[in-house]
């Protein structure tokens, strides 16, 4: 009885991740995570797996041969976009978009921007949009080591920092629904 359980819930993540790779459910529940561990056990509802590597073919995400690859990088590249994001949001909550650059995190924004704008809320798109202006301020300043230090800089850091504040927590749940976090 317990192995049907694990089958009906792995068939109902699989369903999830279908409805949302087709657009029909970008909330779904479930996330690339999620199909790693469905497609690691033996027991995993074929029929179901077919169709979703399907719908990876005919969405033109990659071919037949490529899908096991291509599945691989979104459960990797899903770590890496849920750690870049958890980073930001933890480092700007802390000391702000400072913070976040002082503590070399700067680095991360390509794929924090990448994440925001596939999450594609209003607050993402939002937040994305000032991790590209900070970026872009200190990439033009690139020569001047001390340029995050710098009080006028600050001063548009800490105002960045209160618009994060007012949608933070909005956008945490943003997120985790996104990516299918409890």
């Amino acid at each position: 009885m317990n192995a049907q359980r694990d089958i009906a819930k792995e068939n109902k993540i699989l369903q999830q991740l279908i409805a949302k790779q087709c657009g029909v459910s970008k909330g779904a529940n479930a996330s690339w995570p999620d199909l790693a561990e469905i497609f690691s056990h033996e027991r995993a509802n074929t029929i179901l797996r077919e169709a979703f590597i399907g719908i990876l073919v005919v969405g033109g995400k990659c071919s037949r041969e490529e899908a096991p690859d291509f599945i691989e990088k979104q459960i990797a590249g899903a770590s890496e976009r849920i750690n870049a994001f958890e980073i930001l949001h933890s480092q700007v909550c802390n000391g702000g978009f400072q913070q976040w650059l002082m503590n070399g995190y700067g680095e991360l924004a390509e794929i924090t921007i990448y994440t925001l704008e596939d999450i594609g809320t209003e607050n993402a798109l939002k937040v994305a949009e000032m991790v590209k202006k900070i970026i872009t301020e200190v990439e033009i300043n690139s020569d001047d080591k001390d340029f995050i230090y710098e009080s006028e800089f600050c001063e548009y850091l800490d105002a960045q920092d209160t618009l994060f504040y007012e949608l933070s927590d909005a956008l945490q749940e943003e997120f985790k629904t996104f990516f299918g976090i409890c």
